[in-house]
């Protein structure tokens, strides 16, 4: 009967899911959407999932640039999606949709044996909270988020088999492990939440599980190699960071904490800023008082399920919300999307809160259920509503960033992304306006300086642009685009030696880059080395074949007879 009512309570869920996020299927791609799923020549059939593998991922995308990810169990996941439902923007917005129901589906069931009393009600209560929480719609909602999904969804079921001490089961959960990590870095707290499992949860002696723990550590190490092998960075991330990963973490703790509670000012972009030395020490000190209750009352009753189960809820958040203290530093934007499975974490903590709040209040009058019923009935009314909200903000590009400047006007990297957009589609002044205001918040954003070098470039201040995409590089040394846009400066201003420099600079970063090749040979020809200039651009073709100007300059030397 209760597994009946479970499976009933699951369909329900689903049901939910279904309406609050249905809305998601008619967005369009947003962002980094098009690159990594449309666009992407990698993910077109099965054969070129092996590639997935030996690649960092963006390597492996449409935009060909080396990065500090490696991604290859989310990048398989857009294959599955091209194969199975096509290369729509639906069918990956399908595939989202789909791995966010699976995730809560697991949650319902994870907190269901936790809780261990056959009871499915509060289970279900908390996993569909989550299922429609605000803070955790943009991985439903942005299809490049996917991995938190997905990667949850591996972690998910690593907890579950762990539970189980058959040799199929663990192998089954060291697999799993071995999943998330490949889905996504920040997955690297999950051994710590397999071994809190065991002693907090199932209450076995670290001493007999010590093979289990060299397992996992194996696999770990396993995974820092072959990131090596495909020349991911790892340690030099964190090398001489401690403080601002510190500082980084208190920050998402703090931020997440109260969305989870008061889910407004969602933003996908939101500017990384570090709290305050008083709120930092106020920080410390709240994650210290919770810490410390959980542990007497774990030291105090040894036996006691509630109290072993909230702290190891609350070890979940802590320590899946340390890898992505990265983000903060290096981004200078934080994303809702991080805190997808630490809000895990403060699910468990709620239910095992829940349950001793329905024990205590046993002997009270039958309406004091009903009304926190009532309750978390509302709350979970209101989530739908915002999430729906959220979902129809991530509509289009412009409507999400539109979104987010009507929340925040100063958000500057909002304001690049529409100024950039306006650049693009020849609005001069209005990208203008906003690459200005956007630049007077955020000096050091190389991107807003880049954008900045293409306006004046195609507005005809070439001393302005090559200033701007000079600032740009200095920042971030590493953007092709920049390159080539202070490539097309030297190519205006006549200056071949700078103009081959730069864009050999391009092509040494972004090798499959069109137009960097067709720079180089233009400005080659006109240095006067034709060969070289025929053989580039012959690279750019082969690349592009549709790339206006290499075909004009191709035709060109073919009427000059320089062609063979």
């Amino acid at each position: 009967m209760r597994n009946r009512l479970a499976i009933l309570l699951g369909t329900a869920l689903a049901l939910v899911v279904f309406i609050t996020y249905v809305g998601v299927i008619r967005n369009d791609l947003v962002w980094d959407d098009a690159w990594l799923t449309t666009k992407n020549p990698y993910v077109q059939t099965l054969r070129g999932a092996p590639t997935l593998f030996a690649k960092d991922t963006w390597s492996v995308t449409a935009a060909g640039e080396a990065s500090d990810l490696y991604r290859p169990m989310m990048m398989v996941s857009f294959l599955a999606n091209r194969v199975l439902l096509g290369n729509t923007p639906a069918s990956y917005h399908i595939g989202n949709l789909v791995l966010h129901l699976g995730a809560s589906l697991l949650l319902f069931r994870l907190l269901y044996v936790l809780l261990g009393d056959g009871r499915p009600w509060l289970p279900w209560i908390v996993a569909l909270f989550f299922a429609v929480a605000p803070l955790g719609s943009e991985p439903v909602a942005w299809i490049s988020a996917r991995d938190n999904s997905l990667g949850a969804i591996f972690a998910l079921t690593a907890l579950l088999a762990n539970r189980h001490a058959t040799w199929r089961m663990q192998v089954t959960t060291l697999a799993m492990m071995a999943l998330a990590l490949l889905t996504k870095e920040s997955f690297v707290a999950l051994p710590i939440l397999l071994v809190a499992e065991d002693t907090l949860v199932l209450g076995r002696p670290l001493k007999t599980e010590w093979r289990k723990a060299l397992a996992l550590l194996a696999i770990l190490a396993l995974f820092f190699v072959v990131r090596l092998a495909v020349r991911v960075p790892s340690a030099s991330l964190v090398a001489g960071k401690v403080t601002a990963l510190l500082a980084s973490f208190l920050y998402l703790a703090a931020t997440y904490a109260v969305l989870a509670v008061v889910p407004r000012d969602l933003e996908a972009c939101r500017p990384y800023a570090p709290l305050g030395v008083p709120l930092s020490i106020a920080v410390v000190l709240a994650i210290a008082a919770v810490s410390a209750i959980l542990f007497v009352a774990c030291r105090r009753d040894p036996a006691a399920r509630r109290p072993r189960m909230a702290a190891f809820g609350w070890m979940w958040f802590l320590a899946a919300l340390a890898p992505s203290s990265l983000t903060g530093p290096y981004l200078g934007l934080v994303g809702d999307r991080y805190a997808y499975f630490p809000l895990m974490g403060l699910c468990v903590v709620l239910a095992a809160g829940l349950d001793a709040l329905r024990v205590r209040t046993s002997h009270w009058p039958a309406s004091v259920p009903v009304g926190v019923s009532c309750v978390l009935l509302a709350a979970i009314a209101a989530c739908v509503r915002t999430s729906r909200e959220r979902v129809g903000e991530w509509r289009d590009e412009d409507t999400l960033f539109h979104a987010t400047l009507a929340r925040e006007p100063d958000n500057f990297y909002a304001l690049y992304r529409l100024g950039a957009r306006a650049a693009q589609d020849g609005n001069w002044e209005q990208a203008r306006g906003m690459l200005d205001r956007s630049l007077a918040i955020e000096p050091r954003s190389y991107r807003t300086h880049d954008a900045l070098c293409f306006l004046d470039l195609n507005v005809g201040r070439l001393r302005e642009a090559q200033a701007e995409c000079k600032d740009s590089l200095f920042l971030h040394a590493v953007n092709p685009r920049a390159w080539v846009n202070l490539a097309s400066t030297y190519l205006r201003a006549r200056a071949w030696p700078a103009c081959i420099d730069a864009a050999t600079r391009a092509v040494d970063i972004k090798p499959q880059y069109a137009e960097a090749h067709y720079l180089r040979a233009v400005c080659l020809a006109n240095a006067g080395h034709i060969p070289e200039a025929i053989d580039e651009n012959r690279v750019a073709l082969g690349i592009d074949p549709t790339h206006s100007g290499a075909l004009s300059l191709a035709s060109q030397m073919r009427a000059r007879e320089v062609a063979p």
